[in-house]
């Protein structure tokens, strides 16, 4: 997939998500500019946890090769998994633990604004996010 293809995918994901999600989706994406192929999955990568389709519906609409799969898979949260127990299979990826660490980034940020309401995600988000970087 080229640039120019990747860019098109956008509309197709918007359509997917709700506003709100499209827009951090991009923000997560935006950091990957020149990698076509890391952007698209870190577009993808709250689609199929939030339920709006499928690993297989994503596979095919978007043509993901066995690399990006296994990133977007690796950085799925499954039901009932433990947050920490998550963290730990997303560093087992290199491509979706250089995404996870960007979108820990965003919700980071997202959860300081509005300090001291979300004092205790924003301390889970800090943890594994050290915890990716290797700290």
């Amino acid at each position: 997939m080229n640039h120019i293809e990747a860019l098109m995918t956008i509309p197709q994901i918007a359509k997917l998500l709700p506003t709100d999600d499209a827009m951090h989706a991009c923000s997560v994406a935006g950091k990957f500019d020149g990698d076509d192929r890391i952007c698209l999955v870190a577009l993808l990568h709250d689609v199929v946890e939030d339920k709006y389709a499928t690993f297989e519906e994503l596979k095919e609409r978007f043509n993901l090769d066995k690399e990006q799969m296994q990133a977007l898979e690796a950085i799925t949260r499954r039901d009932g998994e433990k947050y920490f127990d998550y963290i730990a299979r997303v560093q087992l990826n290199d491509m979706a633990t250089k995404i996870k660490l960007v979108d820990l980034q965003i919700n980071i940020l997202r959860c300081a604004e509005s300090l001291p309401n979300h004092w205790s995600l924003f301390e889970r988000y800090y943890k594994a996010y050290k915890i990716l970087l290797g700290e």
